[in-house]
């Protein structure tokens, strides 16, 4: 008798695991459609329902940015499997009907995997200087010491692929205005993991991370009367809402207002 009611006991857990397993499947299932329709409705909305960027340049910085001949930055973006138009908007911190209008989309803005798009920033690049290479520079590393981008360096000197030492190199640093921003601060469960700069995040340097400036890039941050300075050596963060992510040191120098884990703060380039 205990044998069989030891089967019997190995049955029912053996027909209550594929129970489950079917209402998981027919759950992720149900998921996945609910997504695609959702994706497939945000494509058809009107332009006048675009979401509104993460934050605007202040102090009229487009006015001055005329008179100083300053050109503004454009990125390329290549659309990715599951993205939509207002997604790629709201990482970047920018209209979606500005990106419509640069990329001539028309009405309905529909967009396919792989299209590459072009991406109006808020920011500019600054007024060119020379750089003289020197025995172990990249373009990578000339890059990030100047808070710019590799392809940006590419393309105005004309570069396939090397430099060599002496050669005399055209820089042009990005430069993001003065904004308005709401920041957030990570620290403990990233410490000591690599970082997109390839190095490991330490939490108690003056940090950030940034979804799309130059890594290498030098932000003052301000919050009142308090002001600090760091550098973009991560990317993130990976909420919408959040422009900038601070390592847990440069949060603790604005204190208390970093409490609650994000608040509005003013930000620019000092490169």
């Amino acid at each position: 008798m205990k044998k069989e009611r030891k089967i019997n006991r190995h049955q029912i857990e053996f027909f209550v695991l594929i129970a489950i397993f079917l209402a998981w499947t027919i759950f992720v299932f149900a998921y996945d459609r609910a997504k695609a329709k959702t994706e497939k409705i945000d494509c058809q909305i009107n332009l006048e329902e675009a979401v509104q960027p993460i934050s605007r340049p202040m102090d009229n910085v487009e006015k001055q940015a005329k008179k100083t001949k300053l050109e503004k930055l454009f990125i390329e973006h290549k659309v990715k499997k599951g993205e939509s138009l207002s997604e790629i908007s709201r990482f970047y911190g920018v209209e979606l009907k500005d990106i419509a209008k640069e990329n001539k989309l028309g009405r309905q803005r529909l967009i396919y995997v792989g299209q590459r798009l072009k991406i109006p920033t808020p920011a500019y690049l600054g007024s060119a200087f020379t750089y003289t290479v020197k025995r172990g520079d990249t373009i990578a590393s000339i890059a990030e010491r100047f808070g710019t981008f590799g392809w940006i360096i590419k393309s105005d000197n004309k570069i396939r692929k090397f430099i060599f030492p002496g050669q005399k190199l055209k820089i042009r640093p990005v430069i993001l205005p003065k904004m308005k921003v709401k920041a957030s601060w990570y620290g403990r469960r990233f410490h000591n993991k690599k970082a997109a700069n390839g190095k490991n995040f330490n939490m108690y340097k003056l940090t950030a991370a940034h979804r799309w400036l130059p890594l290498g890039s030098k932000l003052q941050v301000r919050l009142g009367k308090k002001t600090i300075v760091v550098e973009i050596t991560d990317r993130g963060p990976y909420y919408y809402d959040r422009a900038i992510d601070l390592s847990y040191a440069a949060a603790k120098k604005l204190r208390p207002v970093f409490e609650y884990g994000t608040s509005d703060v003013t930000v620019r380039s000092v490169n």
